[in-house]
């Protein structure tokens, strides 16, 4: 029965690394150019699901010295009661921090309890909102928002010169959202596609795009701009990710000054 030991201990290593894809998290860097004027270093947080990140992490953050923090929903879990320091967690972060509700926001009988909550952090809430941040547009659109309030956003503004940027929780709004003039998205909500097929980015199944779905993790081109699409720090109703580690994204972006 000598197959029995190399059974259990093959099933061992593949909960280790399960472990590892679920809990190790990498950092994902991106460089942009931009047919317009200015730049900013930006990181982003998505999909943290109440999950409480490592000092290591924080400080990594500060190391890369952004110009603001994004987080693009599903920083709570529906599912899970608790909520003390998660909000609070982001307070050494030195930059200012920005943060859309997702869709687990948006289920929770408290979402409104749970959003003031971040505000009273120190984080920033853009609902359906626009900040200026060294030059550049930052619009973040919630889990109601979408493109109808991003058009009349973007009339509202008139830096045409400057970089315009857009987060939000959902993928499948990319092709809608940057056939505006906004030129770079980042969202997050697909978890990378849970597992993904070794060696390339295609997941197996993402929530609102179903199986093989087109927006997973990385970055994609979309109407000749760029999409970001964090694979997230958490997991939700399925735990388990395979070839898919979670990750915090790194940014800059470059314009080309005039």
């Amino acid at each position: 029965m000598i197959w029995i030991p190399i059974a259990a201990g093959a099933l061992l290593l593949i909960a280790a690394y399960c472990v590892f894809e679920n809990t190790a998290v990498k950092s994902t860097r991106y460089d942009i150019s931009v047919e317009k004027e200015g730049g900013i270093r930006l990181v982003q947080l998505s999909d943290i699901h109440s999950r409480i990140l490592r000092k290591k992490d924080l400080e990594k953050i500060n190391a890369f010295r952004p110009d603001a923090v994004l987080i693009t929903g599903d920083l709570f879990d529906r599912r899970k009661a608790g909520v003390s320091g998660i909000a609070e967690q982001f307070g050494t972060i030195e930059a200012p921090v920005f943060y859309v509700p997702g869709n687990h926001e948006y289920g929770r009988a408290d979402r409104e309890e749970v959003i003031s909550r971040v505000s009273d952090s120190g984080v920033r809430v853009l609902r359906c909102g626009t900040a200026e941040v060294n030059g550049t547009l930052i619009t973040g659109l919630d889990y109601l928002g979408y493109a109808p309030f991003f058009s009349s956003e973007m009339g509202r503004h008139g830096n045409k010169k400057g970089i315009r940027l857009v987060f939000t929780h959902f993928p499948q709004f990319a092709e809608e959202l940057l056939s505006s003039e906004a030129d770079i998205m980042l969202c997050g909500h697909a978890h990378g596609g849970q597992f993904r097929i070794p060696f390339t980015r295609q997941g197996v199944f993402a929530p609102g795009q179903g199986l093989w779905p087109r927006y997973t993790g990385g970055k994609y081109d979309v109407n000749g701009k760029t999409l970001i699409v964090s694979r997230g720090l958490g997991n939700s109703v399925f735990p388990i990710r395979l070839f898919n580690r979670v990750e915090i994204v790194y940014l800059k972006v470059s314009g080309i000054r005039e």
